[in-house]
């Protein structure tokens, strides 16, 4: 989850990443499909030295950080509580659900002309997490991402260990 937090500075980094939107839209796709990895990550190089640097926190707007937060909610809640799939590894609904939330996010990134400059780009890289070699997907941690992971935790104490030693890791 600390991860989750930091990739908010990162995405606010002010240099200009060496792959472009389309192209790094592209290689999502080829990791979902499973091409070949050794590749991917050989024309990710670049990017992954890129996105280490770090940005200016205070440069996500309130605003912004609110339309995130609510992409995070219209897409994993259900009657006011977390669903069931949040934080599942490998879970159908969870990876749809996910896609939907990455979408939503570069959307309201793409409206918002207060964004930090690049961050559709290091958005686009932040949510590559096969490459990134976690187990599932974890979304930015805003507000209700850290209060789902309290909710979560309190339901199931006993079957989050797994999840938690990942998150640990993150």
């Amino acid at each position: 989850m600390v991860q989750s937090v930091e990739d908010l500075e990162r995405i606010a980094n002010t240099k200009k990443p060496d792959l472009n939107l389309d192209t790094l839209k592209t290689i999502s796709i080829d990791f979902m499909k499973k091409h070949d990895r050794e590749a991917l990550d050989t024309q990710l190089a670049s990017m992954e030295t890129m996105f280490r640097g770090r940005g200016d926190p205070g440069a996500w707007s309130d605003e912004l950080l609110t339309q995130i937060d609510q992409c995070f909610i219209k897409h994993f809640y259900e009657n006011n509580a977390p669903c069931d799939s949040l934080f599942y590894p490998a879970h159908a609904d969870y990876i749809t659900r996910f896609m939907k939330y990455c979408n939503s996010v570069d959307a309201a990134l793409q409206a918002d002309a207060s964004r930090p400059t690049h961050s559709r780009e290091y958005f686009a890289y932040a949510m590559l997490w096969k490459k990134r070699g976690l187990r599932f997907p974890v979304p930015l941690g805003t507000a209700s991402v850290v209060e789902a992971l309290f909710s979560l935790t309190k339901k199931y104490r006993l079957g989050l260990t797994e999840v938690r030693d990942i998150l640990c890791l993150i």
